[in-house]
């Protein structure tokens, strides 16, 4: 517990390599703990290491399927190498319906997020499924809106 402290206070201030001795000594102390997995993967994520952070993201995932912050950060690891020279195409393909299923899940359990609404737009356009990409982005753009208050609205009190 005391190195996933350690190592979410690393990343908060940007110290990547340092978060991922934590991490990684944190891991090594409980290996069963998704935390440790999750943190360790979002290090690997911030310092550009796409596919460990990918690989990391997944073990977590195996250990426990739920945790929103492993299937957000998985999904956006996937996205992020969908364009790079890292992806294997044959291999993302698997990848993107994986992340894309992450996304859903994410959004089941947080459904006003506009990222994972984004996230799921370009999961759809990878699988050349633009009606369903272009519904996904208009779902981010509403969530991301403000909504307008009843006083705004001019049914609240007005003072002078």
């Amino acid at each position: 517990m005391r190195g996933q402290t350690l190592g979410a206070l690393y990343l908060r201030h940007s110290q990547t390599e340092l978060a991922h001795k934590a991490f990684s000594e944190a891991k090594r102390l409980d290996p069963d703990s998704p935390a440790s997995w999750t943190g360790l993967a979002r290090a690997l994520a911030q310092h550009g290491e796409w596919t460990d952070a990918m690989f990391t993201y997944k073990q977590s995932l195996q250990l426990d399927p739920t945790q929103p912050l492993a299937l957000l950060g998985y999904a956006s690891t996937v996205a992020r190498m969908l364009g790079s020279n890292e992806a294997d195409s044959a291999a993302m393909s698997t990848d993107v319906h994986t992340a894309l299923a992450a996304v859903s899940q994410y959004l089941h359990a947080i459904p006003d997020a506009p990222e994972a609404h984004n996230l799921a737009g370009i999961f759809y356009q990878a699988l050349s499924l633009p009606q369903p990409a272009m519904a996904a982005c208009t779902v981010s753009k509403s969530v991301m809106s403000p909504k307008r208050s009843s006083a705004a609205a001019g049914a609240g009190p007005t003072f002078r």
